[in-house]
């Protein structure tokens, strides 16, 4: 657990950021690495906490899981180069993820963050199905009440979305309607997503990013793309 209460991500560990941007190199992140550590990752542990008793505040889910430390709901600043053409040894940007379910980050309904010096991205939903789960995705999809659910969270999210800019629905995978249904189903479109979440980005930093106001902010829009969420926990066993 954080010892610190969060009051709001410094300017020095997003100067920080963008300076990895400019210099991603091992030398860069070595000579400040206290900055890092101070103005970055204990903000951010910070942040989780808070972060996560708000989200279930506002959803009235106590199965929001937040965990305060790098590799639970932070991620890595460190980029996995191994399969990679981009060897670039760290990412210029922070993430975080708040899910729901017994799985891990990704494999669940999730809450999500991306911190960046230039702007702010926050989502909701689930990021790619795995092998197991879109099948029976596709066959909610293809449900008329439960599909028709699903268009209608999408639609709710979305207007309750609306006072805080353009939410994009992504997902979309594949290119043509899976086999077995067929090419004019109602949700056509649905049923060619390989995951299913909305993503809202603002496009500057907001001003409360440095101030404990930053949780009010990231919570209001997180609540409002909640029916997209509570659809996905409803529908799936994660």
């Amino acid at each position: 657990m954080s010892s610190n209460l969060f009051d709001g991500f410094p300017t020095a560990g997003i100067d920080f950021l963008a300076g990895l941007a400019d210099n991603n190199s091992k030398d860069y992140f070595d000579a400040n690495r206290k900055i890092y550590d101070s103005a970055l990752i204990g903000p951010a542990k910070a942040f989780v906490e808070m972060m996560g008793e708000a989200l279930r505040q506002r959803t009235g889910r106590d199965g929001v899981r937040a965990e305060p430390r790098v590799n639970g709901s932070i991620f890595r600043l460190n980029r996995d180069v191994r399969f990679s053409k981009d060897k670039t040894p760290y990412k210029d940007h922070l993430d975080f993820i708040f899910w729901e379910g017994e799985g891990k980050g990704r494999t669940c309904p999730s809450f999500y963050l991306r911190l960046t010096p230039t702007e702010t991205v926050l989502g909701t939903g689930m990021i790619g199905f795995d092998k197991k789960k879109l099948p029976t995705f596709r066959e909610v999809v293809a449900d008329d009440d439960r599909g028709a659910a699903l268009e209608t969270a999408i639609a709710e999210a979305r207007a309750n979305a609306e006072a805080y800019g353009d939410v994009e629905l992504r997902g979309t995978h594949y290119q043509k309607v899976p086999r077995g249904y067929a090419a004019d189903h109602p949700r056509a479109a649905l049923l060619k997503h390989a995951g299913v979440h909305l993503q809202y980005r603002d496009k500057t930093p907001p001003d409360v990013q440095d101030t404990v106001g930053f949780v009010d902010w990231c919570g209001a829009r997180w609540q409002a793309l909640d029916p997209l969420q509570h659809w996905l926990i409803t529908h799936f066993d994660f």
